[in-house]
């Protein structure tokens, strides 16, 4: 990450490095490059985009199913009426093999009942086949907010948060602007901080099942801590077996899955604005990336990059 930094990739990054109860952090750089630069602080708070996925989502999901509110083979239709696909489940909709294509791009001047119409009757591409599609963590929020009677934020907060003591962690947060990570500056609305970057998550007011979790290194550091330990207050205790017994082509419930070149086995999920979690199932380790590659303007190549030493790191099992 030292050198994303010094070639101008990112404007700043901090790390955090988790195992046996005990935790790393490392933060270096500017959370902000303009409209003047701003130095990184610890309780700088990032939007962690696609993790909140994983972070929350997913793990609503596993607790709904622990509980036995819902099931991994119940049909979205149940939860979803107008919903036009009847034999697409849960575990479809976890595993990105529903067939939903990655995205759809709608109306955003419409009133959100028109939007959700619209989303319930998306054409399918390939059903079975692998395919990250956000549409399916949307419906997967608001399935779980059918189960609940609460909606994702007060349900995160009452389940997730609340029980880790997690300090600047929440949907809309409320904080001093200044200490956000911003994101990127854009044409039509200048730029992004302290409110979501994902263009969906704006329009669903910031609340979603696949973006719009905000949350700093600390957090994230808790986060990590409490998904490796064997008596977590948040995850099943038969998270990590689940993921394992799961993991197909490439992904597993809610995450994606790989080994590593000696063996090891990894979750792990990246989020458009740059950051990057992972935890190796085998060694009981973990850690996260949290940057803001995206600020202020986005730039094509950071992804790319990315992922090229995503991989090298699996490849020489350095995580």
């Amino acid at each position: 990450m030292t050198g994303a930094l010094t070639e101008g990739w990112i404007p700043g990054f901090a790390v955090v490095f988790a195992g046996n109860g005990k935790h790393k952090i490392r933060y270096s750089g500017n959370k902000a490059l303009c409209p003047k630069k701003e130095k990184l602080t610890i309780d700088s708070i990032y939007d962690i985009a696609s993790l909140t996925k994983v972070i929350v989502t997913t793990t609503l999901v596993l607790q709904l199913v622990a509980e036995k509110k819902i099931t991994f083979d119940a049909k979205v239709k149940q939860y979803i009426s107008e919903f036009c696909h009847s034999d697409i489940t849960i575990l479809d909709l976890l595993l990105h093999r529903s067939g939903l294509p990655a995205d759809r791009v709608l109306n955003s001047e419409w009133p959100i009942e028109v939007y959700k119409k619209e989303l319930y009757h998306t054409p399918l591409d390939e059903k079975g086949k692998v395919q990250y599609s956000d549409i399916g963590f949307i419906l997967l929020g608001w399935i779980v907010e059918s189960v609940t009677g609460e909606s994702l934020s007060d349900l995160s907060n009452r389940k997730i948060i609340k029980p880790l003591n997690l300090k600047n962690t929440g949907y809309r947060l409320e904080r001093p602007e200044e200490q956000f990570v911003p994101t990127e500056k854009r044409s039509d609305s200048g730029l992004r901080r302290g409110v979501v970057h994902d263009r969906k998550a704006t329009y669903l007011k910031g609340i979603s099942g696949h973006a719009g979790l905000f949350t700093t290194i600390e957090d994230v550091a808790i986060i990590l801590n409490s998904l490796l330990s064997n008596d977590s207050i948040v995850f099943p205790a038969d998270y990590r077996t689940l993921m394992m017994e799961y993991a197909e082509n490439g992904r597993t419930l809610g995450w994606e899955w790989r080994k590593s070149s000696n063996g090891d086995e990894y979750l792990y999920h990246t989020g458009f604005t740059g950051v990057f979690m992972y935890v190796n199932l085998t060694e009981n380790s973990g850690g996260a990336v949290l940057t803001n590659s995206i600020h202020p303007y986005r730039d094509d190549m950071y992804k790319e990059r990315r992922n090229q030493l995503i991989n090298r790191l699996f490849e020489e099992g350095l995580l």
